[in-house]
């Protein structure tokens, strides 16, 4: 899965039970991040056809039994069912075309489609982590219509409800003939921020959505990563951009919270 940003490693079996037990993240590696090339628009809810578009709601399967799935029954950040989640730290033009839903826990499950970068689901109630040898990480259950799939909790995290989102300084960013230019500049600027006060773990950073068009309006980008919180997994950038003389330039940007336990009305829990 493509992101423009330093891609995290799947977690071990230990990794996932400590975190659970008591916070903590995974020193990521690759290359740099860079600016995207393509823009798609991205559709709230169903599934992603590719251009950014959505094809309609998803089609889950029917739920397998626990002795029939792979990995241990784990209980952590997204166990409550009916619960409502966000998928995040998914790039608005990722090959996949966003978050790949999957029959079973793991990346040899069925592929069911994948769900839009900033699309919100609701957990089904069961959550798995799988051994190293079984691709490794958490897995979290959704539903999807009259059946269930199954996602990765790396790219899951809660939200506050919107409008109660901070406003957050980026007078720094300069306008620019490309509006995607300015948005990954604030993906830039705010990962450097935030890997300043975290501790292990690179903040890695993407431009989760775009306005149809590829012009001014509002611009996603998800920071991820560097918080040394066990409740806190980075924020969320509503960023404005606005058109101004030949090019654009940034007007206002608002930030709420990625939370891990789960989102009160302003804070994480």
């Amino acid at each position: 899965m493509h992101r423009i940003a330093r891609p995290l490693p799947a977690l071990t079996l230990a990794a996932v039970l400590m975190l659970s037990a008591c916070g903590g993240s995974v020193e990521p590696s690759g290359d740099e991040p860079t600016v995207p090339e393509a823009v798609t628009e991205t559709a709230e809810n169903g599934e992603s056809n590719g251009d950014g578009t959505g094809a309609g709601p998803l089609e889950g399967t029917e739920p397998v039994p626990d002795a029939e799935l792979p990995g241990e029954e784990l209980s952590a950040y997204f166990s409550e069912a009916d619960g409502v989640a966000h998928v995040v730290g998914v790039a608005h033009d990722d090959p996949d075309g966003g978050l790949v839903v999957r029959g079973v826990p793991g990346a040899d499950g069925e592929e069911l489609g994948a769900l839009p970068p900033t699309a919100e689901v609701t957990l089904a109630g069961r959550e798995r982590v799988l051994d190293d040898e079984g691709q490794g990480g958490s897995w979290a259950e959704i539903r999807l219509g009259d059946g269930v799939g199954w996602v990765s909790t790396q790219f899951l995290g809660y939200l506050p409800e919107a409008g109660q989102g901070e406003t957050a300084d980026f007078s720094d960013v300069p306008p620019a003939e490309d509006p995607l230019e300015i948005a990954s500049g604030v993906g830039i600027r705010a990962a450097e921020r935030q890997q300043d006060g975290g501790t292990p773990g690179e903040a890695e950073w993407v431009v989760a959505a775009v306005p149809e068009g590829h012009g001014g309006g509002e611009y996603t980008v998800d920071v991820t990563g560097g918080m040394g919180d066990d409740s806190v997994a980075g924020h969320r950038y509503t960023v404005v951009i606005a058109e101004a003389g030949d090019g654009f330039e940034l007007t206002e940007t608002t930030s709420l919270p990625i939370c891990l336990r789960g989102a009160g009305d302003e804070l994480c829990l």
